[in-house]
């Protein structure tokens, strides 16, 4: 088989649409990244390297997508695998080898590197270390020749997975902009992501990035001067560049000059830069190219967590970078992170403290620390006393100066003090999520379960389930429903809803959640720090009553349950004293434009908790 004859399909998922820590993996530039370089270099054209379309990608569950998979009858699968998506990656690629057994599976992305598991699981048969171009074509090239019985793509004494690594740093000027080249599907409000930079000019020890990419490359700034007229024809909403640390290469300052020469219709950008490098004359040109916001990762003001994983930092320069950017109207989004090795529960808080008192809280993020493997502090765990996860997302568990208690308490001290929720609980659905696929099941409508066990290729990774007062009558139906649906497709989550103003049994609520839930779902290992009554975020349990007084009986009882208060309720009195609780509030069509008002002043900064439904609950 010649090689520009290959069918090739490219997969790269989200975890949940649901979950905000995973809305970058929609993101389809990688896949266009490597069509387009195979295209212009001798490999399969475009229409031979589908994409897994945008709403199957985000939206589809488990069947779903391998049933696109599977009818595709595709020479080749590539993966691109994140921490959240490897586990997710492999099952999908051992379902589909079962159903198509001459499919091969190759796998990419940050998960793929020296030191994960997947370079040792049978199921792949190729995995692209580090820089991908080059490498994914060497592997179909090899795939290609397999095909014509020239060579396998295994060889007799290989291990089980063969690795393709690019021989040296790809020349970024030989690579196709996938925007330019039409080979990216993205929808009306979809950000623009662009490269100008690969590689990484710090060394900090959690991170495996720079050891991918030794050297710091610019991409040619032609690139920039096609692009930014492109976003702007095609009226982009933003243009997102995601280099690690944008002013961190010799050359910034003039590239920063040329954005804002470029961008005269002022499409808003957003980028992660380092706060100390800042002056006042940088700041005014941020505002100038058109910077709307950035980030900027503190990590922690600790100096002994810092020296413990090589991280700089600069106090005074640091204030006077953000106070710069501040006045300028750009905001800035700041991170920390938990765990670090010599950090304390005080240096935790005082770190954001610090935040809070340079006004950069309100848009401050908390990241639990990830030992990765192939990162150096992966290396010197041990040394360093830490303990971790040994699977994704590999959390530390505690340290020689915070124990897993203490870190536990930092989360519940951060939620009290800043009144937000560290994990918010995934909120039901009351509609499906695009075309062709199922997300909102109505069990109370006869013949649903056997409507959803007919099509499970509708199953979306996202799904509400709503159950009324006869389907609760007879617990073993829903539950035996619950262990089908988490076998067929366990990557999705569920969000079980109780429509009931009468006691629950005692037990039930236990028995459901049993039957429902996948212990071994990524969000119950990403979310282990979550201290709530169900202690579940794969799975959630909800009662959805009218009924002020019932609700107010089911939150005595401490049933381990969401509250979803259907407005208008009754009786109004006690159900206005239940909203001071803020519990998820389902508005129904016939609520007044006044008491829409006053409900949406009362939910200011919650929206997430107003649910509605495309049709009558």
């Amino acid at each position: 088989m010649q090689l520009r004859e290959l069918s090739v399909a490219l997969v790269q998922l989200p975890l949940s649409d649901a979950d905000p820590a995973t809305a970058s993996a929609n993101v389809p530039l990688a896949a266009g990244c490597l069509r387009a370089f195979a295209a212009a270099h001798g490999g399969p054209a475009p229409d031979r390297i589908r994409v897994l379309p945008r709403d199957l990608a985000g939206h589809g569950g488990d069947e779903a997508v391998l049933a696109w998979l599977a009818a595709g009858g595709f020479d080749a699968v590539g993966f691109t695998a994140h921490v959240w998506s490897i586990d997710r990656a492999l099952l999908l690629a051992a379902r589909l080898k079962a159903r198509c057994p001459g499919t091969r599976v190759l796998f990419g992305g940050p998960e793929v590197a020296d030191g994960r598991p997947v370079l040792a699981n049978p199921i792949v048969d190729a995995a692209v270390v580090g820089e991908g171009e080059s490498a994914f074509l060497e592997a179909l090239s090899d795939l290609a020749a397999e095909r014509c019985g020239e060579r396998g793509l295994r060889a007799a004494d290989a291990p089980a997975t063969r690795r393709y690594r690019c021989a040296g740093p790809v020349d970024l000027a030989s690579l196709p902009n996938p925007y330019l080249a039409g080979l990216v599907e993205r929808g009306p409000s979809d950000p623009v992501y662009l490269e100008t930079v690969r590689g990484c000019p710090n060394r900090c020890s959690y991170c495996a990035y720079a050891k991918e990419f030794p050297g710091v490359r610019e991409w040619p700034v032609g690139t920039l001067e096609a692009i930014v007229p492109w976003a702007a024809a095609n009226a982009v909403p933003e243009i997102y560049l995601m280099d690690p640390t944008f002013n961190g290469t010799p050359g910034w300052e003039e590239k920063l000059a040329t954005i804002a020469r470029l961008n005269g219709t002022a499409i808003p950008l957003h980028t992660e830069l380092r706060l100390e490098s800042v002056e006042e004359r940088h700041a005014e040109l941020f505002r100038q190219a058109g910077f709307r916001s950035v980030e900027a990762g503190v990590q922690s003001t600790n100096p002994a967590a810092l020296r413990a994983v090589r991280r700089s930092w600069d106090r005074r320069r640091f204030l006077q970078g953000a106070s710069a950017l501040q006045r300028q109207g750009v905001t800035i989004r700041t991170g920390l992170i938990l765990g670090l090795p010599g950090d304390t529960p005080e240096g935790f808080q005082a770190s954001v403290r610090f935040l809070e008192d340079a006004g950069l809280a309100d848009d401050m993020e908390v990241y639990p620390l990830s030992v990765l493997p192939g990162t150096d502090l992966r290396r010197d765990a041990a040394a360093l006393g830490i303990r971790f996860m040994g699977f994704p997302p590999y959390h530390v568990l505690s340290t020689p100066t915070m124990d897993a208690a203490s870190i536990a308490d930092c989360i519940r001290w951060l939620e009290h003090r800043r009144g937000v929720e560290f994990h918010a609980p995934i909120a039901p659905s009351f509609r499906d999520p695009a075309l062709g696929l199922t997300g909102f099941i109505d069990l109370r409508v006869p013949g649903a379960l056997d409507a959803a066990r007919a099509s499970p290729e509708r199953l979306a990774n996202r799904l509400t389930l709503l159950a009324g007062d006869e389907l609760l009558g007879r617990p073993a139906v829903l539950e035996e429903f619950g262990r089908w649906l988490i076998e067929v497709t366990p990557s999705s989550t569920v969000q079980l809803v109780l429509q009931t103003d009468a006691p629950l049994a005692a037990g039930l609520l236990d028995e459901l959640a049993e039957s429902f839930h996948e212990p071994a779902h990524y969000l119950n290992r990403a979310r282990h720090l979550v201290d709530d009554l169900q202690g579940r975020s794969s799975l959630r349990l909800f009662r959805l009553t009218r009924d002020a007084n019932a609700a107010h009986r089911a939150q005595a009882a401490g049933e381990a349950c969401d509250l979803i208060l259907h407005w208008p309720a009754r009786p109004a009195g006690t159900a206005r004293t239940l909203l001071h609780d803020l519990p998820f509030l389902l508005v129904g069509p016939d609520i007044g434009e006044r008491e829409m008002g006053d409900i949406r002043r009362r939910y200011r900064g919650h929206e997430r908790l107003l649910l509605a439904a495309d049709r009558p609950v």
